[in-house]
């Protein structure tokens, strides 16, 4: 609890450095999962005795988290396009000259890099952490190649952290069953160019799939109310109910909790850690 406490109370600093409007909107909402990515890695740090660890994010976009860490005295790297935080987009976190700012004023070290069809630019077996947060839904085209690279500069018996919506949570099920859609609307994906929401969103079967395909070792692969948060179905109880939910009335809130208790499956996000093993393991991938 007091490691939580103190990065909850870090993570209300870095949120200081965001502009009044960016505070009291998306970091607000986003709390939740910011804080809950934080305790994952720390867990992830504590529990494997990791020492002088680097950490890569990869899509790193705001930066919230990433920056959380360098404040806690990690060795944090990022990487990304930053391509939709131009001014021209709007976007609600801010634009591309404010977020690069941020991150030298934290002196952490930040490489513009299409993800998609540009290699990593740094070495093999270079990070014990990549962090790759709400990213993957993002990729217009398969993440195959992004995952391999990933794997190629962890060092031997590093992570990966996946955090990304579920698709077949409650709501989306709901929505169908009500004959709506579970994607975006309509008209954001057809008048978008470029397009920057969710282009494929996964079950969790299927990113334990594709790990095991790029030869990533499944530790840890749960359910969770938030994304990025790996902490007990009571304690995210708490999180859950007061999340900002379609249903209004906290009964209903309350109830759908309870079927996501009893059917983790339902639930909005889930998160997987990767390890990468010393040797190629037989897989059944291609």
């Amino acid at each position: 609890m007091r490691q939580e406490k103190f990065l909850a109370d870090t993570l209300k600093d870095v949120y200081k450095e965001f502009p009044k409007s960016i505070q009291c909107g998306c970091l607000l909402g986003d709390y939740q999962c910011h804080l809950g990515n934080l305790m994952t890695v720390h867990d992830l740090i504590e529990k494997n005795a990791l020492t002088n660890i680097r950490i890569l994010d990869v899509g790193a976009g705001a930066g919230v988290v990433s920056i959380t860490l360098k404040k806690k005295g990690f060795d944090v790297t990022v990487i990304d396009t930053w391509s939709e935080y131009a001014d021209c987009y709007s976007n609600q976190m801010g634009n591309t000259q404010d977020i690069l700012q941020r991150f030298r004023q934290n002196r952490i070290p930040c490489c513009v890099v299409d993800i998609e069809h540009s290699n990593l630019p740094f070495n093999d077996d270079t990070f014990d952490i990549v962090l790759f947060l709400a990213v993957i839904e993002h990729l217009h085209d398969s993440p195959r190649k992004i995952l391999m690279e990933i794997r190629r500069v962890l060092k031997t018996k590093g992570y990966v952290v996946i955090a990304t919506p579920n698709i077949a949570h409650i709501f989306n099920r709901l929505a169908l069953l009500r004959g709506k859609t579970i994607h975006v609307s309509l008209d954001y994906w057809l008048y978008s160019d470029p397009f920057f929401g969710h282009v494929r969103e996964y079950t969790l079967q299927e990113i334990k799939q594709m790990l095991k395909w790029t030869n990533l070792e499944v530790v840890i692969a749960k359910y969770v109310s938030h994304v990025g948060s790996l902490r007990s179905d009571k304690e995210q109880a708490k999180g859950f109910l007061n999340h900002s939910l379609e249903a209004s009335k906290v009964c209903v809130r309350a109830f759908l909790f309870g079927l996501t208790i009893l059917i983790p499956s339902l639930r909005p996000s889930f998160q997987i850690i990767g390890q990468k093993s010393e040797e190629w393991y037989k897989g059944d991938g291609q």
